[in-house]
């Protein structure tokens, strides 16, 4: 759900000023692909180390993510064995099975996350309960430890079958991009859709969803709530 390009380093029209910090003190990677671009399939690989073609998590809710590969085997189970403190904020979109979450996790806090949730009788933007739940567990883990937290923001998922798709904060729009129009991709029109490959159809879950997103009639709006999100990030 977050491009590449959806990064100030990259992207003169978006402002991620502390993740350009990030790159710049880091190693910014601008060769990685992704095989199978839906959030919960990446989300598998990303916590197994393996393709979508191993992993086989293909279906949210599913449990192939723990019985495809051997589960002490991947990235934070290995990380718990060898002394750190390990945590899990944010989307899963995965079963909470145990034993298999407490061989990986000493903290979780879980939630699918939309837009806006209501915490202790207040709406709250789903970003700032990342953000929060975040500093919870590094503020309260164990000082003498190692440590590895996993974070899942919701931005900038969009919200499906929802219109407008993309919800950012109001500050948000008003303050970075109101008065900029963001080009449209060169190879976003119907003459490169129809050279794709046949298995590439209407059917396709991602068409459908360029088309109620980024088809000429919403693409500033929508282009400007997923820069939105990411600056709230």
């Amino acid at each position: 759900d977050w491009t590449m390009k959806v990064l100030g380093k990259l992207n003169k029209y978006v402002k991620t000023p502390n993740i350009d910090t990030m790159a710049d003190n880091g190693i910014l990677f601008t060769n990685n692909c992704v095989t199978t671009s839906m959030c919960w399939i990446s989300r598998a690989s990303m916590v197994t180390g393996t393709y979508a073609s191993r992993h086989l998590y293909l279906e949210p809710w599913h449990t192939e993510i723990f019985e495809t590969h051997p589960w002490n085997e991947t990235v934070f189970p290995l990380l718990k064995a060898n002394g750190y403190y390990t945590g899990l904020v944010g989307k899963w979109h995965a079963l909470e099975r145990e034993p298999e979450m407490s061989m990986a996790f000493n903290y979780s806090n879980v939630y699918y996350g939309w837009h806006w949730e209501t915490r202790d009788g207040v709406m709250r933007h789903v970003t700032d309960l990342n953000l929060e739940d975040s500093i919870h567990f590094l503020r309260n883990r164990p000082m003498d430890k190692k440590f590895a937290l996993k974070v899942s923001f919701f931005a900038t998922h969009a919200w499906d079958d929802h219109d407008p798709p993309y919800e950012p904060k109001n500050e948000t729009k008003a303050r970075f991009y109101n008065n900029v129009t963001i080009p449209r991709p060169k190879t976003g029109t119907e003459a490169h859709w129809r050279r794709m490959p046949h298995f590439f159809n209407e059917d396709n879950e991602g068409r459908g969803r360029w088309r109620n997103r980024f088809d000429p009639e919403h693409y500033q709006n929508s282009i400007k709530d997923l820069y939105r999100m990411a600056t709230e990030v």
